[in-house]
């Protein structure tokens, strides 16, 4: 009897043994070792004209797995800055606002076969040269050294808000006791206001300190003087006369996060470093 039991309780070990040898997925992972294939690439530019397609050089290999084909992908990404400055003032005054949006997801792009004619055997790898394609469409728009100011572009291009955004900031400035004199330069200039009329806006007090007499806006002039700030025109008050030009700079541009690819016979996938390109 003592023998039986001691049979059943080996055969039971055994049994429990072998089953947890065979059931073991992190195991047999661990041993066959699942790698992906190895590459890097070199880009002949980060930069490239739209249309254009950009040259590059990749090298690579695996480690047993027969390489399927390769590939390039990419993301894309929309620049947008605008700028506006005012150069009437003698102090530096502008709006910037600058927007970034991904406008495609990382897709494929292009795709290519593999031949076991790029293997180089000093490098132990392959070496494959090619080129991947830009679109027309990427093209960077842009508006400066604006001539004749277009009403209709640039509503086309600037958010609503942008002129009133640039009318308020310029106001805070101006309204400022130190920066008077900048005042009377914008509203003599771009407001149809004689140097006489503004100066009969203002008061002073002495000034013991500086022994002499500052100057300040009657508080029954403010309202009067700022109904004539809001009555110029947003395009008036960036207008630089000596230069002919209004002082407005608009550009949408795009740049690439480009990767390169390759893929074995079960579709592991090998991935470069990703690459900021900039259209042009």
């Amino acid at each position: 009897m003592k023998n039986i039991l001691k049979n059943a309780l080996l055969l039971l070990s055994l049994s429990c043994f072998t089953a947890c040898e065979i059931n073991d997925p992190v195991d047999d992972w661990a041993r066959t070792g699942q790698q992906v294939p190895h590459t890097i690439w070199e880009l002949s530019s980060t930069k490239v004209k739209a249309g254009d397609s950009l040259a590059f050089k990749a090298q690579y290999y695996t480690n047993g797995e027969e390489i399927e084909n390769m590939a390039v992908w990419y993301d894309l990404t929309e620049v947008i800055t605008m700028t506006a400055k005012c150069p009437i003032v003698s102090f530096n005054y502008s709006l910037s606002l600058d927007k970034s949006t991904l406008s495609r997801e990382n897709q494929q792009i292009i795709r290519y076969s593999h031949s076991e004619n790029y293997w180089d055997s000093a490098k132990k790898a392959y070496i494959f040269n090619s080129a991947f394609p830009t679109s027309s469409t990427l093209r960077p728009v842009e508006w400066k050294d604006v001539v004749d100011f277009d009403i209709t572009k640039y509503q086309l291009l600037f958010p609503d808000t942008f002129a009133n955004s640039f009318k308020k900031g310029l106001y805070e400035q101006l309204s400022k006791t130190e920066k008077l004199t900048d005042y009377r330069t914008v509203l003599v200039t771009a407001g149809n206001m004689t140097v006489e009329a503004f100066n009969a806006c203002l008061d002073s007090t002495y000034n013991s300190n500086s022994a002499s007499y500052d100057k300040f806006v009657k508080s029954e002039k403010v309202a009067e003087l700022k109904s004539k700030f809001d009555a110029i025109s947003f395009k008036d008050l960036i207008y630089k006369s000596s230069e002919s030009k209004y002082q407005i700079n608009y550009l949408r541009s795009y740049n690439i996060g480009a990767t390169f690819r390759v893929y074995d016979k079960k579709n592991n996938e090998g991935v470069t470093e990703k690459f900021s390109i900039e259209i042009i």
